[in-house]
């Protein structure tokens, strides 16, 4: 009985390993991007129109403050969007009445693109997209 399991097993083990890509098992289809210097009153939208939601996250850091000799904590936020890592976009950024028309373009992951390679999985993460990835978007006007 086992003898006819095993195999069976490692077959369907091997095909759904085969039929997913690294990046697009482990990271997905979006890449977030972090967005420098930017604030609560900066809008995110694409060229067509649409809005592109903004993620915020607060860390905060403890400094030790060696004159006074207490600990200060100081908290800061930080910006991120989603972007889809197939393809480039143009960006619309708003901040008040001013306004920032940038393109961004994606670039190869290596770390994704040499586990596919490793992994025989490469053609799925080339037809896709996925291991590419964005760097990050200074908002400056």
């Amino acid at each position: 009985m086992f003898n006819k399991i095993i195999p069976w097993a490692l077959f369907i083990l091997l095909a759904s390993f085969l039929s997913n890509g690294c990046a697009t098992a482990f990271k997905g289809y979006e890449d977030e991007v972090e967005l420098i210097m930017a604030d609560d009153s900066l809008q995110v939208y694409t060229i067509d129109g649409a809005e592109v939601e903004i993620k915020t996250e607060q860390k905060k850091f403890v400094f030790f403050d060696k004159q006074n000799k207490e600990s200060i904590i100081d908290t800061k936020t930080y910006y991120y969007i989603n972007l889809r890592s197939a393809h480039s976009h143009t960006l619309v950024l708003k901040k008040g009445d001013r306004k920032k028309i940038i393109e961004v373009y994606p670039k190869l992951g290596g770390w994704w693109f040499i586990a596919d390679i490793l992994t025989g999985t490469f053609f799925i993460d080339l037809y896709t997209g996925n291991w590419n990835f964005f760097d990050n978007i200074t908002v400056e006007f």
